[in-house]
């Protein structure tokens, strides 16, 4: 009740969420069924929503893939314009000598990630290729790619700045330059 007016109409027509809803990939669709009572609802998922599983990630987005407010199945399409998503992964690339996070770093074991044995490359080039293909199946349209992470470099800071976003990825720009995207979302703020 609290989402829409005395009339009855809906304030928030649509709410896109760019991940990291909890800490759990079974709680965070939940939230996502709960909160579709009232709402419109797409997302991606985050790294937070991806720990304490026994699955491996790329299962956890295939099961992700198959509910209604996966951005990746599940585009929002007008006449010209389609919001298109996914979780996208951060890489190495864009930290030319920043402090980084200490989970980012080689030497220390993931405890809250099941990777499925893959390393942060492998895992990088499964989410580039995801969405190179989500922007190439929509090329003709205006797409607006959500992401979790940052997809820039100069989107990447060290967690000492005061506003930090400490992952990112270097394919996106060059995905955005090449599909001539002019708007996107990410999160992981």
């Amino acid at each position: 009740n609290d989402l829409r007016t005395k009339e009855g109409k809906g304030i928030i027509d649509l709410l896109i969420v760019a991940g990291d809803i909890s800490d759990n990939h079974i709680r965070s669709i939940k939230y996502l069924e709960n909160i579709s009572k009232f709402i419109k609802v797409k997302a991606v998922l985050g790294n937070h929503d991806m720990y304490y599983t026994d699955k491996s990630i790329i299962n956890l987005i295939e099961e992700f893939d198959k509910t209604e407010f996966s951005l990746y199945t599940n585009p929002i399409q007008s006449e010209n314009t389609v919001i298109i998503g996914d979780t996208g992964w951060h890489d190495n690339t864009v930290y030319k000598g920043r402090t980084r996070y200490q989970e980012d770093r080689h030497d220390v074991e993931y405890k809250r990630l099941n990777k499925g044995g893959l390393s942060d490359k492998e895992l990088s080039l499964f989410f580039k290729n995801r969405m190179e293909s989500i922007l190439n199946r929509y090329k003709h349209n205006n797409c607006i790619p959500v992401t979790h992470y940052a997809p820039h470099p100069s989107l990447v800071r060290s967690k000492e700045e005061p506003i930090s976003n400490i992952f990112g990825n270097s394919y996106g720009h060059k995905l955005y330059k090449k599909y001539n995207i002019k708007q996107a979302i990410y999160g992981h703020t």
